[in-house]
């Protein structure tokens, strides 16, 4: 069994949300960090649980709304989905989580801290977005058919998508428990987006088997073609 989940908050359409977006944008995009981290995985979805900090009517049924079409973009509008919303106290703020279970085979999880050998090459698919840039650069998502098309790619080792903590804390989970580091290209070492927060998963670190760099492109030229490469993995000195 694989879990992932996400929540979010002061995004929507109450009276005190700090960013105005439509009710059913704050659903899509939250289903959608729940399932980049399942579909990364090679996890299957099975099943969803909706949770409204608000009233269902209309927050949690416009919420509802955008997580089925986000389910749906995914192909995946088939699961179950189960859920809660606050119905005694007012709020003035939008809250939304979702959780969602999924199934994998053991025989195929990759083990983390694991999977990465010195050598390996780093990229990042897709541009860690956040806020407003999420709504105005919807061609910088990376796209669902992208994620599957790398976890079952044979030269990729592992995908990982990048949340709030940006591609360096994505970085940190990644190597945690080995003695690698990332060797940035130039162009990425004092780079603001190493720091930047991902949003809801609009890009995802990749991990390439050394002297695959051009396999892997090739293969993504005519899906997703957005692939920058951040560096080279080497031992830490």
């Amino acid at each position: 069994m694989a879990i992932s989940c996400d929540v979010a908050a002061s995004i929507g359409e109450k009276p005190d949300d700090v960013l105005c977006v439509s009710t059913k944008m704050t659903g899509a995009y939250c289903a959608r960090v729940a399932l980049m981290e399942l579909l990364a995985l090679g996890a299957k979805p099975q099943a969803l649980i909706h949770t409204v900090g608000n009233e269902f009517n209309p927050t949690g049924k416009l919420s509802l709304e955008g997580i089925r079409e986000e389910l749906s973009r995914a192909g995946y509008n088939h699961i179950e989905i189960n859920g809660s919303s606050e119905e005694n106290m007012d709020t003035s703020m939008t809250a939304i989580g979702v959780t969602l279970l999924g199934s994998i085979r053991k025989d195929s999880f990759k083990v983390r801290c694991q999977a990465v050998e010195k050598g390996d090459s780093l990229y990042v698919v897709g541009s860690p977005l956040v806020g407003r840039a999420v709504i105005e650069r919807p061609r910088d998502i990376v796209p669902y058919e992208a994620v599957s098309a790398m976890v079952h790619s044979s030269c990729v080792r592992d995908v990982l998508p990048v949340g709030s903590r940006g591609i360096s804390g994505e970085m940190d989970t990644l190597l945690m428990g080995t003695s690698l580091r990332c060797h940035y290209l130039p162009e990425w070492e004092h780079s603001a987006m190493l720091t930047q927060s991902g949003g809801p998963a609009t890009s995802v670190l990749v991990v390439v088997h050394q002297g695959q760099d051009d396999t892997f492109k090739a293969e993504m030229q005519s899906i997703y073609p957005m692939v920058r490469k951040l560096g080279t993995l080497s031992v830490e000195e």
